[in-house]
Order: C-alpha cells, then sequence, then structure tokens
C-alpha cells in the first residue's frame, strides 16, 4: 500500500509545524513518501512565502531529515511556487540551484497588472491580493482591482491557471479551483452559472493535455471551506474525460491535517471516473498506480 503526500507545508513559511513534527507524525500516519513544498517566490520574498535568503537552509532541513529516517519514510523536498505574471513563475530554471525533487505551480494571487498581461482589458486597480485568503482580504480585492466584478476576478484567475499550465514547466498543478474557497461566503460567483461551466471546460482541456499532473487537493475541506475537494467534482469529471493524471494531496499547514479527507478525495476520483493515480518513483520518475494501492488510512 502506497500512501504520499507533496503538499506539505512548515514553520518555514505559513505552516504551524517544523519539518521534524511532521514527518514523525506521517510515520504515526503510516505515510510511505512526504513531500515539502514550501511556498515561494524565489528569488522574491512575501510575509507568507519562504523567504529567500532561507531556501537553501529549508532544503538542508528537509534532507537531514531524509537521513534521519531513511527505512521509516520516504522524504522529499519541493516548493509550491507562485505565478503572477510577470515577476513570479514557477520554472525548473528558477530553483535549479535547490535541485528539489519536484515543483508544484500555483495561482494564489490577482492583480491587475497580471489581468492586463493576460490580455483582458480594463481600468484595473492597483496591487494584488490572493484568492483564497480571508473572506475579508478577498472581497476588498476584488473591489480594488476589478470593481466588484466577480466573474471578472473568476475570469482571470482560470486565464492564470491556463497560462502557467501552457507556459511553465513544473510537475504539480495546486488546487486549480482555488477561489471556490471563499464563495461560500462571498457568494461572487455561481458554479452552475453558463459562462463558469465555459471556464472549467476550458480549464481543463489545457490541464489534461499538458501532461502536468493535477493534484487532488483536500486542504479546503480539512479548513471547513468547502465540502468537496478542489478541483470540484464536476470539474474532476472534465479532467478525466480529456485524459488528465492526478495525484492526491493534503495541502496540509498542521500536522493533524497531513491525511484530511482523503478518504473523500479518493471516492471523488472514482466518481469521476479515475482508476490510477500518480506518484513518485523510487528513481524520482512519475509513475501510475491502482487507485485502490492508494492508502488512506
Amino acid at each position: 500500500m502506497v500512501k504520499t503526500n507533496y503538499h506539505t507545508h512548515t514553520t518555514f513559511c505559513d505552516g504551524k509545524n517544523s519539518p521534524e513534527e511532521l514527518v514523525e507524525w506521517a510515520i504515526q500516519r503510516n505515510f510511505t513518501d512526504l513531500g515539502f513544498s514550501a511556498h515561494s517566490i524565489f528569488p522574491f520574498s512575501s510575509s507568507m512565502h519562504l523567504a529567500a535568503e532561507n531556501h537553501e537552509k529549508y532544503c538542508r532541513e528537509i534532507r537531514r531529515l531524509k537521513e534521519k529516517f531513511p527505512h521509516k519514510i520516504r522524504i522529499l523536498v519541493g516548493f509550491e511556487a507562485e505565478f503572477l505574471l510577470p515577476d513570479y513563475l514557477p520554472l525548473q530554471s528558477n530553483y535549479s540551484e535547490f535541485q528539489p525533487d519536484f515543483l508544484i505551480g500555483a495561482v494564489h494571487m490577482l492583480s491587475g497588472k497580471s489581468a492586463a498581461a493576460l490580455g483582458f482589458q480594463g481600468d484595473f486597480g492597483d496591487g494584488h491580493f490572493s484568492v483564497d485568503g480571508p473572506a475579508d482580504h478577498v472581497k476588498e480585492g476584488i473591489q480594488r482591482i476589478f470593481g466588484g466584478d466577480g466573474k471578472l476576478a473568476c475570469q482571470v484567475y482560470f486565464a492564470s491557471v491556463r497560462e502557467m499550465v501552457a507556459t511553465c514547466d513544473f510537475d504539480i498543478v495546486a488546487h486549480p479551483d482555488v477561489l471556490r474557497r471563499r464563495n461560500s461566503i462571498l457568494r461572487f460567483f455561481h458554479e452552475d452559472a453558463s459562462w463558469y461551466k465555459d471556464e472549467l471546460e476550458k480549464t481543463a482541456r489545457v490541464l489534461s493535455q499538458s501532461g502536468k499532473i493535477i493534484e487532488i487537493n483536500t486542504g479546503g475541506i480539512a479548513r471547513n471551506c468547502v465540502t468537496t475537494p478542489y478541483p470540484s467534482p464536476e470539474f474532476l469529471r472534465l479532467i478525466h474525460e480529456g485524459g488528465g493524471k492526478i495525484c492526491i494531496n493534503s495541502d496540509c499547514h498542521r500536522m493533524e491535517y497531513l491525511d484530511a479527507a482523503y478518504d473523500v478525495a479518493i471516492k471523488t476520483a472514482e466518481t469521476a471516473g479515475f482508476k490510477s493515480i500518480m506518484v513518485l518513483s523510487a528513481e524520482n520518475h512519475w509513475k501510475e498506480i491502482d487507485i485502490k494501492d492508494f492508502g488512506c488510512q
């Protein structure tokens, strides 16, 4: 039985536990593989992201733990690299000096500058905001940058995901509809709207044809923000129809949530039609395994 998580945050960025605490917990929870993925906008820094000067220190600590627990669990070092045009790009070349085992590409932030770079026209406001930040932060950001137009914010978000996937070289696509996180409170879009379904179809097509791995992310369930994983069941069905490949991650920021809702993720994947998931082999090549061989306990 294989049990993996490649999306794990620690006190090096915005997680609540040290890497060693998480390794010890993962061993207790019968994980076979634990991948760390600090938020990064290297060579830049922010309060949410790993400080630029700490990237090497972070890698040394993860590799120290790999040597400390060689026979109990496989430990991997990676980054969750931010995409925000024109400066933040999840490119292997940006991280090559750290020799990560894998790279996750993620869209969290939206800005008027990025929207314009993607071809959107309008009188956009200044600055940026995170679509999965606190509800009042998201509301203020949509108002400041997009004049309160939630539909436009969604369209820019999905265009960003598509551009990232089409132009950047990384392994795993993080939570491709994470903007759902605050929608239960803000109601700035409706998932049954025809324009929203169009965005899902266009994005699923790009995701599926990219050859990248799309994570089923249970982090929003663990934090009681959504009742289904990212991507949503409908989005995941479209990804499966397009031939996309998946992995299962918890986006863990607190060790108690390391395998939160893995049973839900497996069921959601099977309902969408998936019979296999992707894991990193011992040679650090992605390989397909039967979903029934993936553990949730």
